[in-house]
């Protein structure tokens, strides 16, 4: 009966809820989150940008942002662009939270962080979870971001095993992070695809290597768009928002 309540309230909302977690450690994660929900309130959607990273919350200082909960619920920082911090007080009632939230914007982006325990955390009633468990049975896509190296597919590995015996009603699609450019990315790619295909998601993207557009934005603690907006990461992570919109 849950299950199914949960599922009518998705598909009479007017609001696109994407969470998006990292498989492993330091895939960018939360750069596209951020960076994502930019592009979005762009072209002119109001967007809800959630940390909800509760280990490591990173998304405030990457824009040097303050006091992210001096207001309730969530504090706006440009125009259509909002942002919130999800506390355990938040996380207490976050289906009130989250009733709230896609009430009043068009997208919502949620940074949960890793999800290398995934199966765990959706057994798991301690607060640190209740995001977790929201985004994978109410969200509308769940993107999974995977960067290319060793370490990085033998994580993807994991989670996709945990997927395969796991029950996510949310739609999933898997992004790989800092391609290589040339024969070594087709390689990448390659391993990547083969990981991710037999879980048929909604889709699978793949963004290339801009390490000084991820470098600039990181130094001036600003978005793609307002650090060099011809970048190619940053045209990666519009087409995205696009798409999202279309």
């Amino acid at each position: 009966m849950l299950r199914q309540t949960n599922q009518n309230l998705r598909q009479s909302r007017n609001s696109h809820v994407m969470a998006i977690g990292s498989a492993g450690s330091d895939t960018g994660c939360t750069t596209i989150a951020l960076n994502l929900a930019m592009e979005l309130s762009v072209i002119g959607k109001t967007t809800l940008l959630i940390d909800a990273n509760f280990r490591a919350p990173s998304v405030a200082a990457l824009i040097a942002i303050r006091n992210v909960q001096s207001e309730p619920g969530w504090r706006n920082i440009a125009p259509k662009l909002s942002i919130a911090e999800i506390t355990q007080d938040e996380a207490t009632d976050i289906a009130g939270f989250m009733e709230r939230a896609v009430s009043n914007f068009d997208n919502i982006v949620i940074d949960l962080g890793s999800i290398s325990g995934l199966s765990n955390r959706l057994t798991d009633r301690r607060w640190t979870s209740t995001m977790t468990t929201w985004s994978c049975d109410q969200g509308d896509e769940l993107m999974i971001v995977a960067r290319p190296d060793l370490l990085g597919i033998h994580r993807l590995e994991q989670v996709a095993n945990l997927i395969e015996k796991t029950s996510i009603r949310s739609r999933l699609s898997f992004v790989l992070n800092m391609r290589s450019a040339g024969k070594k990315g087709e390689e990448e790619e390659s391993k990547f695809l083969a990981i991710t295909t037999r879980l048929r998601p909604l889709c699978v993207r793949v963004i290339g290597r801009d390490a000084r557009a991820a470098a600039m934005a990181l130094e001036q603690k600003a978005t793609l768009i307002e650090v060099n907006q011809r970048s190619a990461l940053r045209k990666s992570i519009a087409a995205i928002a696009s798409e999202i919109n279309a």
